[in-house]
């Protein structure tokens, strides 16, 4: 689309009406429009323009454009209309907007198929204009970072520059405007809240008469949790449950009163290293010398058959799933065992070795594994020449296929839990590095999601999901910076 000067139009016009005044004006493609100078008054100001010639082509749009910078175009405050326009003069009474003592340009505006055309530039001093912005609502209520949301009202500048929006104390992103409806996106803001929106124009502000529900993931809980270094977690029902080392009770987890409890009785000291699996509202634990079962229900526990494998090998790299209702215990540090436990029949069976990759040049820092779809996860973080691998694990196969890593920087002490069937890995350090980062695992097309960061980055000590949100329990945020809070992940929000 070619944009004409009223400059040259008007020189062109001059010039032929100073020869004479018989000579007929001869008509262009491309119309021509003067913007007469505006009638400011205390309500604001009425732009005039006079419409010469329309050209030779329908005029599509036509109104005017006005800024504080000069030159104004469409991209800044406008007034456009869409009916029919004819030969003659057309106005438009603007009566927000300008701010006492300010100085403007107006132009007219003609828009065609092939053609944009602005008037003559006309300064004025704006005196303010009695009508503020008015808010009317807004849509929708609620809603994570980047949602866009439309505030619809009345005496806004329909310029982005124009207005300032707000939601608490946050300038939101216009994405576009007119006198009627402003549109925003949500900026990044790192804590939930609800918050009433505000509009500025002209230095005038209208507020929101309800508040908009800011989502986001994530949000620290209030109480600190005890020394649970190389526990084992898992959680049933609304309670998550921690098997401390070389403890005589298990811990118990409250979300509703953010509470830690310690009066539940383990039926033998848990060990060096105890392993959890939750299955059908009852936990299966290997604590110091057995194997036992749990029930919350009846707070009971009965021994169950020995675990026949090697789960203590160096360094510890255990891991436990459960698979279409039974247990699955493994070890992935160089000697692979892989076992499953048949809850019904009360019986072990040895199953195929997960697949390591590694040797002790590509040294194992982590480890973590998950269940989704009736099929097993095990994922392992290495350091040396060897590349992070993901493993699933098919029952009805017994057997193991490769898939796409975590695709996280962090080596160790990462978060890792399972909402609604879907698994979660994040967190977690290397170094001097402490990722933020949650990522979700997308089984079907075998990718990964990345989700909004905490707000701080840290390494975990354990984590469980409840009512279709994770705990996770921190330890440090930076090196030597400890930092023992339970952080609360809702994905539903992000």
């Amino acid at each position: 689309m070619r944009s004409i000067s009223i400059f040259i139009v008007s020189l062109t016009i001059f010039l032929a009406a100073s020869c004479t005044e018989e000579t007929p004006v001869i008509p262009k493609d491309y119309p021509y429009v003067i913007t007469n100078v505006p009638v400011v008054h205390s309500e604001g100001a009425i732009f005039s323009a006079d419409l010469i010639s329309p050209g030779n082509q329908q005029i599509i749009r036509y109104g005017f454009v006005w800024n504080e910078e000069g030159k104004p175009t469409t991209a800044d405050n406008h007034k456009l209309f869409n009916d029919d326009l004819k030969k003659g003069n057309y106005d438009f009474n603007l009566k927000s907007g300008l701010a006492k003592g300010k100085m403007y340009q107006v132009r007219a505006y003609i828009q065609t198929g092939q053609y944009e055309v602005y008037g003559n530039p006309e300064l004025f001093e704006g005196q303010g204009g009695i009508l503020p912005p008015v808010i009317t609502g807004f849509s929708p209520k609620s809603g994570p970072i980047g949602t866009q949301v439309i505030v619809d009202g009345d005496h806004f500048s329909n310029s982005k520059t124009g207005n300032i929006v707000k939601i608490g104390s946050v300038t939101a992103k216009i994405d576009s405007a007119t006198e009627n409806r402003i549109f925003i996106s949500i900026p990044e803001i790192i804590k939930p809240e609800k918050a009433l929106l505000t509009v500025e124009t002209a230095g005038m502000k209208a507020s929101s008469a309800e508040e908009f529900d800011l989502w986001f993931p994530w949000s620290k809980k209030s109480n600190t949790h005890p020394d649970i270094f190389n526990s084992a977690f898992f959680s049933i029902g609304t309670v998550g449950y921690v098997v401390k080392t070389y403890s005589s009770n298990l811990l118990t987890y409250l979300p509703e009163s953010d509470s830690w409890q310690d009066n539940i009785s383990l039926p033998e000291n848990s060990g060096e290293l105890p392993l959890a699996v939750a299955v059908n509202n009852k936990a299966y634990l290997l604590l110091a010398n057995g194997f036992w079962e749990y029930s919350p229900s009846a707070d009971s526990w009965v021994k169950k058959s020995d675990f026949p494998g090697n789960i203590t090998p160096y360094r510890g790299f255990i891991f436990g799933m459960s698979i279409s209702g039974n247990v699955y215990f493994g070890n992935c540090d160089n000697n692979f065992e892989f076992w499953k436990y048949d809850v019904s029949e009360n019986k072990w069976e040895r199953k195929a070795n997960p697949n390591g990759n590694f040797t002790h040049e590509n040294t194992l820092w982590e480890n973590f594994a998950f269940t989704s779809k009736n099929k097993g996860y095990l994922g392992l973080k290495l350091t040396g020449s060897a590349s992070n691998t993901l493993w699933e694990y098919d029952p009805n196969q017994d057997s193991w296929s490769a898939k796409t890593p975590w695709p996280s920087n962090a080596l160790n002490l990462c978060s890792y839990f399972v909402i609604n069937d879907e698994p979660f890995v994040g967190n977690g350090t290397s170094g001097g590095y402490i990722s933020g980062e949650m990522w979700k695992y997308d089984t079907l097309n075998d990718k990964w999601i990345k989700y909004h960061n905490c707000p701080i980055g840290m390494a975990v000590y354990g984590s469980f999901s409840i009512n279709n949100k994770a705990y996770i329990a921190s330890i440090f945020t930076t090196i030597h910076s400890q930092s023992d809070y339970v952080w609360e992940f809702d994905p539903s929000k992000n």
